[in-house]
């Protein structure tokens, strides 16, 4: 006893100074640690009754974006296996977009796992010894065994070694496998071990690299014990030669921070750390050394981490590959991924990750391995052609055949004698153009009340000869001999024709210039990239949907009839694209967030009215008070259209896109069209010298083969101006011409004047409703009733 306490007394000042040196020691690793939450669990150890959750550190993806790595750091530890072991590890990938999980076909498969952690070790080239204490208590060795099993989610790959100490000796050191794990960590018989001997046994073995540790570039030892070193009822040593290989300990030269060699010492004993405790001062001294730690606790995420530190490392625990189904898209939308592992066995989670993944722009997607910018202009020509003989087909054949089909059902019946009766109504004995009288067995038409044989029906051009100033029902145009009549169309199919090549033409535009990147020297600095490109969308629709629809409202004709259209388009192009640019750069100057999606529609409603002004303004399409609803309806609709598309990530948006195009397009050809005149009934209001008259044209258009009226002087003319004595007229002066129904004034001679200017010969002005002129005395003015 004496001699013990002789050597304590001889040892104090040593440790003191020793003490001092070692808190300097490695000053590399403490400022790694200081700053963070590792140092803390140098003395207080994570719960593990968490979950241990994954950091996302990185995603990077192919150049064609087929597949994407996602690198990711545990938080903590505390998985007993490899997340690669199929046999005990499922997984399940989720994909969602505001909450809303995505379909099979657009969720990306995970198809290979690395544990960047193991590889990076075996790289380097890192062996770890456990030297493990087998005469404490076997709870305490279980709960070894479960800190070892973390380890091996990392070192396990011929580089992780333990070795046993066992009363006096301490056992080979031998490869961690399986059986080791299962077999070994069993209490031994004894109930002590040579600690400090065989530490330095070990110690020795890998520093002067024997056998395992033969050419081994970095080394840690970790030994697991309960500090047990004294006889408890002598107080004496267990170790005779204790004090010695104290001394050997102790007295090692400290290291660098550029070790290749640390020591880590795990106290089992569950009395907490005192620092007047010489049993607990040794081995803290001996791991300062070698730049290791001293833990009460063991926490292998801590652990590692200063490892890494000491050996510089900054790899990733794990990388995880991923795979993208081929068309899928990114359009700037955020898509959170989420990979959760379960336990095979028990069916609960063991850890997962989520992270978030926004590339690619609304109007400039991301498409994987999507087609060519020719593959898909080339399939939106073919798409736009098909659309194009659709609507031709189903609105100048389809349609007025079953518009036919219903009229000859409904009002061509058979005539069966005489005090006939059609809907309560007495059917006439006698045709009323041909006045010839009914047989039973005649096919009539019983349209109006003004009765007709069928065939007299088709001779006068499916008309009632009252029609339609003293009737107004009684017409039915169908010409069943040449399908392809321009008559037997509906009104609507030139508007909506012109429409679908507007906007087969604005997306074409559209997609050369997000091909080309035309926007990038100057809008994707300006505005904010999921918007930039707005402006010029609005901008290519306004100009090419005025521009069509301007060839059905302007009157002139020849160059000035092109130059007004072209600049008509052109203001709506610029007046579309300065009012979207005006409201995104208030967006991007007020940083707005909320309610962003009813700004951005207000701009297509201007849009909108934009287009309908440019187009009828001035013309004889009269702009009324509906047509701000119409625009209004129509902003909305195509807004509700771009989210639809938006939301459709598994689609390809370039080729959606143009049915966009179209669906704005046609809806604002049609709203237009409403209120387009489209009369059967033309009447030219004559007044000057003769008493103010309405001639029926229309009359006259149907009696002549040729569809024309005369006007003139001579007695042939459709419309003798007899009653002008004053004024030379000529014989035939002018004569109004029905060309693709709609009616044309075309001077014969010299002496007409439109617009107070003299029209010149030969030439031919369309005739719109309110339109005059003048002939001598006598001022005509073109009047569709229908209006």
């Amino acid at each position: 006893m004496t001699q013990f306490k002789s050597n304590i007394s001889s040892f104090r000042w040593l440790l003191t100074a020793l003490t001092v040196l070692s808190l300097t020691a490695c000053d590399e690793i403490k400022h790694y640690l200081s700053g963070s939450d590792d140092y803390a669990f140098l003395t207080s150890f994570l719960a593990k009754d968490t979950i241990p959750q994954m950091e996302v550190v990185g995603v990077e993806f192919a150049p064609d974006y087929k597949t994407f790595t996602v690198s990711t750091k545990m938080q903590t530890d505390g998985i007993p296996y490899q997340l690669e072991d199929s046999t005990r590890v499922r997984t399940q990938v989720e994909e969602t977009i505001d909450g809303i999980r995505y379909t099979r076909y657009s969720t990306p498969q995970l198809i290979k796992m690395r544990n960047v952690e193991a590889e990076g070790v075996i790289e380097n080239d890192v062996r770890i010894l456990l030297l493990v204490d087998r005469s404490m208590p076997q709870a305490e060795l279980n709960k070894v065994r479960t800190y070892v099993s973390e380890i091996r989610t990392v070192f396990d790959h011929d580089n992780l070694f333990v070795a046993f100490m066992d009363g006096e000796t301490v056992g080979k050191t031998m490869l961690l496998t399986d059986y080791v794990l299962d077999a070994y960590f069993r209490q031994s018989a004894k109930d002590y071990v040579y600690l400090y001997r065989s530490m330095q046994t070990k110690v020795d073995e890998i520093m002067q690299g024997k056998d395992l540790w033969k050419g081994a570039k970095r080394r840690v030892m970790i030994t697991f014990s309960d500090d047990r070193v004294y006889n408890d009822d002598l107080d004496t040593p267990i170790d005779p030669d204790h004090y010695r290989y104290v001394e050997r300990l102790v007295r090692r030269p400290r290291s660098t921070g550029d070790t290749t060699f640390l020591a880590y010492y795990v106290s089992m004993n569950p009395q907490p750390m005192n620092e007047d405790d010489y049993t607990q001062n040794i081995p803290w001294l001996f791991c300062n050394n070698y730049c290791g730690a001293y833990m009460k606790d063991f926490d292998w995420t801590t652990t590692k981490r200063m490892i890494y530190a000491s050996f510089h490392f900054t790899f990733p625990d794990n990388e995880f590959v991923f795979m993208n189904p081929d068309f899928k898209v990114y359009r700037g939308d955020v898509k959170q991924l989420t990979l959760n592992f379960y336990d095979v066995q028990t069916g609960k989670i063991v850890t997962s990750f989520t992270t978030n993944v926004q590339l690619g722009q609304l109007y400039r997607p991301i498409i994987v391995r999507g087609h060519g910018i020719m593959y898909v202009l080339v399939q939106g020509g073919l798409l736009t052609i098909f659309l194009l003989l659709l609507v031709y087909l189903v609105m100048q054949v389809i349609i007025p055949v079953i518009r036919y089909l219903i009229f000859r059902h409904k009002y061509v019946i058979e005539y069966t004698g005489a005090n006939m009766s059609f809907e309560g109504k007495a059917v006439g004995d006698t045709c009323y153009l041909c006045k010839a009288p009914f047989q039973a067995g005649d096919k009539i038409v019983v349209k109006c009340e003004h009765t007709m044989h069928e065939s007299c029906w088709e001779e006068n051009d499916y008309h009632c000869p009252e029609y339609s100033d003293r009737c107004q029902h009684g017409s039915h145009y169908f010409n069943s001999y040449n399908l392809f009549d321009i008559r037997n169309a509906s009104f609507y199919m030139k508007w909506i024709l012109i429409a679908i090549v507007a906007a087969a033409l604005s997306w074409l535009c559209f997609s050369l210039y997000m091909y080309l990147h035309i926007d990038d020297a100057f809008m994707q600095h300006f505005m904010r990239p999921p918007i930039s490109q707005t402006p010029f969308v609005g901008g290519v629709c306004g100009f090419f949907l005025t521009l069509g629809l301007s060839l059905f409202t302007v009157a002139t004709h020849g160059w000035r009839k092109w130059m007004q259209v072209l600049v008509r388009a052109l203001v709506a192009a610029f007046a579309c694209y300065a009012t979207i640019l005006l409201v995104n750069a208030i967006i991007l100057a007020f940083d707005i967030e909320s309610g962003i999606m009813f700004l951005n529609g207000l701009p297509w409603i201007a849009s909108c009215f934009i287009i309908a002004l440019c187009a009828t303004y001035a013309t004889r399409v009269v702009y009324k008070r509906r047509m701000v609803l119409y625009s209004i309806l129509l902003g909305i609709i195509s807004m509700a259209i771009w989210v639809l598309f938006y939301q459709r990530a598994e689609l390809d948006f370039r080729v959606l896109l143009l049915f966009s195009f179209i669906i704005f397009s046609v809806g604002m050809a049609v709203s237009i069209a409403t209120i387009a005149p489209r009369s059967e009934r033309y009447f030219l209001k004559v007044q000057g010298a003769v008493k103010e008259m309405d001639v029926a044209l229309y009359k006259w258009f149907r009696n002549n083969p040729e569809r024309v009226v005369t006007i003139g002087k001579s007695v042939d003319c459709s419309l003798q101006l007899s009653w002008d004595i004053q004024r030379a007229v000529a014989p035939v002066q002018a004569e109004i011409r029905m060309i693709h129904k709609a009616p044309y004034l075309i001077a014969l001679e010299s002496g007409v004047f439109i617009n107070n200017r003299p029209l010149k010969v030969d030439r031919k002005v369309r005739l719109f409703h309110g339109r005059t002129f003048v002939i001598g005395q006598t001022t005509f003015t073109y009047i569709e009733k229908d209006r």
